[in-house]
């Protein structure tokens, strides 16, 4: 394992290798990707992977298909030089303790191309114009528009990804609910979809402010009273004089401290 200085690549990749590869990972708004490059030969190839799954997964994942990709073409004998912009990922696979099985996976084979040639990983500087690492940036963004083939998620999935997952699934769902629910008419006037930080300002009141202002945006409350009984708020009500029918409380109302 190397990692370099920037200064040590003004002339190129600082390691003389027989045979240079290049791996990254990528995640965009289409979803992650892993990919590996070949300089000499100018072969790319592009991996996809579970939507789940973090940067350094997916850099784990380009490590690994480099090796696997070294073994399949049975060089042997020769110095190789692989390079990644993650120094997380150059690290992890020689880790004196592996939890990850997508890690030990890695970690297999890399040792196993390291039992017939002399391999050294190494990191590059990201998005400094380096033409390797420009290629395999290709490929991993690449594999990330690419649809996974097989049973999701492709990787373990890790706690803050998969607490985020989640949150944005509770979102969309109680958006959803609250679009498709026939009733609460008048609420929607005000509300039109569910909103946490209006929650946790509504909670910040007391119970009696709390009762009024849930009972003026339902419509479930005295209309003919709410003068009388909204104390401790300013209330100003913009009310519709229509002939015949009873002001409701989908005036324009706003409320603020005294």
């Amino acid at each position: 394992m190397q990692i370099p200085a920037r200064e040590d690549w003004e002339n190129g990749p600082p390691i003389k290798a027989e045979m240079t590869w290049y791996a990254d990972g990528s995640k965009t708004q289409e979803g992650v990707g892993a990919g590996i490059y070949e300089p000499t030969t100018k072969r790319k190839i592009s991996f996809p992977i579970s939507k789940l799954a973090t940067v350094f997964q997916a850099e784990i994942t380009a490590l690994e298909h480099c090796a696997r990709e070294i073994k399949t073409r049975k060089i042997r004998n020769k110095s190789i030089a692989i390079y990644t912009d993650s120094q997380a990922a150059i690290k992890a696979p020689q880790s004196n303790k592996i939890t990850s099985k997508l890690v030990l996976d890695c970690h297999k084979a890399l040792n196993e191309i390291a039992s017939q040639s002399k391999v050294t990983l190494s990191w590059v500087q990201g998005h400094e114009g380096h033409k390797g690492n420009e290629g395999a940036d290709d490929a991993a963004r690449e594999g990330s528009s690419m649809r996974l083939i097989g049973p999701e998620p492709f990787c373990g999935v890790a706690k803050p990804v998969a607490k985020t997952a989640i949150r944005d699934w509770i979102y969309r769902e109680s958006r959803r609910w609250w679009r498709d629910m026939p009733e609460q008419r008048q609420a929607k006037e005000f509300l039109r979809f569910p909103s946490a930080n209006f929650t946790t300002d509504l909670l910040s009141y007391n119970r009696k402010a709390v009762r009024i202002m849930v009972g003026l945006l339902t419509g479930h409350c005295r209309l003919k009273r709410h003068h009388s009984f909204y104390k401790n708020f300013q209330l100003y009500c913009v009310v519709r004089n229509v002939v015949g029918k009873m002001s409701s409380s989908s005036h324009a109302i706003v409320w603020g401290d005294v």
